[in-house]
């Protein structure tokens, strides 16, 4: 599936913004790095605790972004998979179960080959294809309604930054502080909930 947009401008910039911003009290830099950053890292905090308390979060997540920069890993991270970080640190007082959280088994409705199979994880039958295009306004607000109402918080949080915004797995397992493994299988249930959302609106009539 292909981000719906572009993740960060460049790593450079958004880190000479912070530091303008952090250290030099810059408010023209702070706008400027707001803009560029707040839109995935609202999405992230309203996919882990919901839209008002996401909106509410973010004050704080500027606050501590602020006050912590330049963090000891700053060479090792992206500014902005950084900042992610901390909106995942400050939610999971909510009681945010990333670890715990089982997720259900995918392959048991008969559409995937199974684990030992030698096609593993493909379908056992190739979906119809589309017949509109999924960059339709109708598509869109299915897909967004459809990740909104993911009942997993793993799930739902993994599509939104990769499917959305555009993470990398390995950036969205630092994010989230989970294995790449299970990324990928929360990713791959998260884009099946996504597409069979799709299909009420986009399959051949």
């Amino acid at each position: 599936m292909t981000p719906l947009r572009a993740v960060e401008p460049t790593a450079g910039d958004l880190s000479m913004l912070m530091t303008a911003a952090a250290i030099g009290r810059d408010d023209v830099a702070f706008t400027t790095l707001v803009r560029s950053c707040d839109p995935p890292l609202r999405r992230l905090a309203m996919a882990l605790v919901g839209v008002r308390q996401g909106d509410d979060l973010m004050f704080d997540v500027w606050r501590a972004a602020l006050a912590r920069w330049p963090p000891a890993a700053a060479e090792s991270s992206s500014v902005l998979v950084w900042l992610a970080g901390i909106v995942v640190e400050l939610a999971r007082p909510a009681g945010l179960p990333l670890r715990l959280e089982p997720l259900s088994p995918n392959e048991a409705d008969g559409r995937f080959f199974p684990p030992h199979h030698r096609h593993a994880g493909h379908w056992v039958v190739s979906p119809a294809p589309w017949t509109r295009e999924v960059t339709s306004a109708v598509a869109m607000a299915a897909a967004r309604t459809a990740l909104a109402e993911i009942p997993s918080v793993l799930v739902r949080a993994v599509t939104m930054l990769r499917d959305v915004d555009g993470f990398t797995l390995p950036d969205v397992a630092a994010i989230l502080d989970i294995d790449e493994a299970t990324v990928r299988r929360a990713l791959h249930e998260g884009r099946l909930v996504v597409r069979a959302a799709l299909d009420l609106v986009l399959r051949p009539a």
